[in-house]
């Protein structure tokens, strides 16, 4: 792992992969709160934005 971090203020241009990898975590989450085999519900990229 690296420890030399460049850290800048996000960009609007950066939206679409921010709401990706937050809806990624959340589902993550999901799964490991509730321990199923069942998949949680899947949503696009565009709905996690809204």
């Amino acid at each position: 792992m690296t420890t030399d971090f460049r850290v800048r203020r996000a960009e609007a241009a950066d939206a679409p992969e921010l709401a990706r990898l937050r809806w990624a975590f959340r589902q993550e989450d999901y799964e490991a709160d509730h321990e199923v085999d069942a998949p949680a519900p899947v949503h696009s990229a565009r709905e996690a934005e809204q």
